[in-house]
């Protein structure tokens, strides 16, 4: 790993910590602007001292803010994360601001990974790939995740513990399937919805 990432990894480590700890029942008592704004100023922080400019605000479809009694945490994410082929891109960010953390939401779809990965910006084409997927499974809106990994025939589509695959020339769609996930009941995160 570069001797540079390594250093702006210690550095953001050192610099969050150093900081006043955020308890549980504080950031119960913050509103929703005041949360977003607090993540957003480590945001900040964090992706300067990494040199990271790939990261726009105006790509974040959608921020929520979640909770439990280990986590409280904003996501800052692109509702749709489509990969295009063989690639690897970021599409969003988990600030825990419970535990000082940061996390990069990755979606990978290549079998190497890349070290030189960045925030995906969607072009022309990819925006009509999309409209097309969009329309082969029917959604007009989308308020759930959904990730879109385009493989060399088909888009291979996950949402929650399902998905399916839809045909790229003909948008038929097949291979669908579901899961059950158990989550221990102080495990679940619960979107808020504070003031």
């Amino acid at each position: 790993m570069n001797k540079l990432l390594i250093l702006a990894i210690i550095l953001i480590t050192l610099d969050l910590s150093a900081q006043e700890k955020l308890t549980y029942e504080k950031l119960d008592k913050l509103d929703r602007v005041t949360t977003i704004r607090l993540a957003k100023k480590e945001i900040n922080k964090y992706l300067t001292l990494l040199g990271d400019t790939s990261f726009n605000y105006s790509l974040i479809d959608t921020i929520r803010v979640y909770k439990n009694k280990k986590k409280y945490f904003v996501r800052f994410e692109q509702i749709i994360k489509y990969a295009p082929l063989n690639s690897n891109y970021y599409y969003g960010l988990d600030v825990d601001l419970l535990n000082n953390d940061i996390h990069r939401i990755l979606v990978l779809n290549q079998d190497s990974a890349s070290t030189n990965v960045s925030f995906y910006h969607p072009n022309s084409q990819d925006i009509e790939k999309i409209k097309f997927i969009k329309k082969a499974l029917g959604l007009n809106e989308v308020y759930e995740s959904i990730i879109i990994r385009e493989k060399q025939d088909y888009y291979d589509i996950g949402y929650g513990s399902s998905g399916e695959k839809v045909k790229k020339i003909t948008g038929n769609i097949y291979d669908q399937w579901d899961e059950i996930i158990y989550v221990p009941d102080d495990e679940r995160l619960v979107e808020t919805k504070i003031h």
